[in-house]
């Protein structure tokens, strides 16, 4: 018999045997490897944008602060009655700080917040009123008085709501109020005075607080009987016209309205109401207007007389008289408003020669045709 060599040439070799289980033990370490490197990566990543957040967090962190402390809740003022004994009679001065309240104010808009210590009664205010006030103003952090009508001889301050004229929040905190209402208002000093505040008694980003007293509401009353601006017929080719006058009437139409007065002695009555958003000081408007002497009633200028081109203005930009720039607030498109202006708010002791007079006071009929912004 041939025996065979070990290791001679020809002759087979053992194959490698593989331990059992050791082709799914190197395929769970691939496994494992692939998920230690998947969760490195994601890793990184996370760490990437915890970095870029905290920088923006760090770059944004009193703002987010503000919306955080002042986010609306209940979008209404809350009313506490504590305050209404000091208020009963009028103060020889303004409260050195502000009379004590316990409730938690409302919130409104913006971060404003405010307690009613009185309810008011009547019409609301709204964008276009005189609202006429008492007040006493401190700052929030020291509760140090600034300022105070009561310190002035209770010399009532006058707001035209819309007219952008106060702080911020003082308009917004009296749009909406009704005569005898009293409220506290706490105002951030974003819709206060700002990061710069006012010099010497207001440093800048300060909150302010105001009590309010609502004294009276003067509003354009709404004429009751039939005119020639609402009774003409309306064009249908573009959503709002000025009424249809082959000329400037030559006196001024009739109406049986007694107009009110508002600030500065301006008069006004709206011959017909329009729609759609409020004019406010910096509005862009279009509008058609006639005018005529108080004395005698003489028309001396009319846009109708002119091919009834509505002139274009920006509403409070000091480019037309005082008596426009404050009557038109208020106004919606296609509304008509008489406005009886003084010579204060028109030409004033120069007058216009050769068409006005000195110190003439001025009858103007004006149609608002559109509002661009």
């Amino acid at each position: 018999m041939t025996q065979t060599v070990k290791g001679q040439k020809g002759t087979p070799q053992p194959q490698k045997q593989s331990r059992p289980g050791q082709r799914q033990q190197e395929r769970l370490i691939r496994q494992a490897r692939r998920r230690r490197q998947r969760l490195i990566i994601l890793g990184s990543l996370l760490g990437i944008v915890l970095i870029a957040l905290t920088g923006v967090g760090i770059w944004q962190f009193p703002r987010l602060i503000a919306l955080l402390h002042y986010i609306p809740v209940t979008n209404a003022c809350t009313v506490d009655h504590s305050g209404t004994k000091f208020y009963a009679s009028t103060p020889s001065s303004g409260p050195a700080n502000p009379p004590d309240i316990n409730t938690t104010p409302g919130m409104l808009a913006d971060g404003l917040r405010c307690i009613d210590l009185k309810a008011g009664n009547g019409p609301a205010s709204q964008i276009g009123s005189v609202v006429t006030i008492q007040y006493t103003a401190w700052l929030a952090d020291n509760n140090l008085e600034f300022d105070s009508t009561f310190d002035r001889h209770s010399k009532p301050f006058h707001v035209l709501l819309g007219g952008k004229a106060v702080i911020k929040g003082l308009e917004e905190g009296l749009t909406g109020i009704k005569t005898g209402t009293i409220r506290r208002l706490i105002i951030p000093s974003a819709l206060a005075y700002g990061d710069q505040g006012k010099t010497p008694k207001i440093p800048g980003g300060a909150t302010v607080i105001f009590d309010v007293i609502v004294q009276s509401i003067s509003n354009c009353p709404v004429s009751t009987g039939s005119n020639i601006y609402n009774s003409a017929p309306k064009a249908t080719s573009t959503a709002v016209v000025g009424p249809s006058l082959p000329s400037g009437p030559a006196t001024p139409p009739p109406t049986t309205t007694t107009p009110a007065t508002m600030l500065d002695g301006l008069q006004c009555v709206d011959l017909n109401v329009g729609s759609g958003a409020p004019v406010q000081a910096m509005s862009s408007v279009s509008a058609l207007y006639t005018g005529w002497l108080a004395a005698n009633g003489k028309k001396f200028d009319s846009s109708y007389d002119h091919g009834g081109t509505p002139f274009s203005v920006q509403i409070g930009a000091g480019k037309v008289i005082r008596g426009f720039d404050q009557g038109l607030i208020g106004m919606r498109a296609g509304g008509t408003r008489r406005l009886i202006i003084p010579a204060d708010l028109a030409y004033g002791a120069k007058g216009r020669p050769p068409i006005i007079p000195p110190n003439a006071t001025l009858i103007f009929d004006i149609t608002l045709v559109s509002i661009q912004s």
